[in-house]
């Protein structure tokens, strides 16, 4: 156990029931916690302090990791699918270019290339279009078949390329 941990758990040997630790007869403490609640609180804290708060994180916090975890590995798939025999996998540069200087794609940086925020507006922009000479039409007109059911096709296929963005900020080089 480390140094500070000990000397933590030490100083909770000299808690007990009704006493307030201050010396000044209990004026430190609230009458609402009382005497028993003064020092559970104190215990509380000290482990936390003693051994982190990574036990503490509250379930859902959890399971909103597990989602992510999973909008991410969905991402993956559908990127696998629709965006590899352009960009190449895991966002490495592929046979896309960019129009203007000719230079490969890398999706791995296209959030630094973009101050450091996903620039969402940005992506839908370039995704989502209707413009047959659009860079993405083709795919973007695959995925609406692919996706689509009833009268809105593209309900679905907005779905697919949101996660593709969860999978593209997940392969972002620091």
């Amino acid at each position: 156990m480390s140094e500070p941990k000990e000397r933590v758990l030490s100083s909770l040997s000299g808690l007990e029931a009704g006493s307030d630790q201050t010396g000044n007869g209990g004026a430190e403490r609230t009458p609402a916690a009382g005497p028993r609640g003064w020092a559970f609180a104190k215990c509380l804290v000290a482990l936390l302090l003693a051994f982190g708060a990574d036990w503490v994180v509250p379930n859902c916090a959890r399971a909103e990791d597990e989602v992510q975890k999973a909008r991410v590995e969905a991402g993956r798939f559908w990127y696998e699918r629709y965006c590899v025999p352009c960009h190449g996998a895991g966002g490495a540069p592929g046979k896309a270019v960019y129009r203007a200087n000719k230079q490969p794609v890398d999706l791995r940086t296209y959030v630094q290339r973009h101050g450091g925020a996903f620039p969402a507006a940005d992506w839908i922009a370039a995704v989502y279009s209707n413009n047959p000479a659009g860079t993405h039409s083709k795919v973007w007109e695959t995925l609406k078949r692919s996706q689509g059911i009833g009268q809105h096709p593209e309900f679905g296929a907005r779905g697919v390329v949101a996660v593709i963005a969860d999978y593209i900020i997940s392969v972002q080089t620091k």
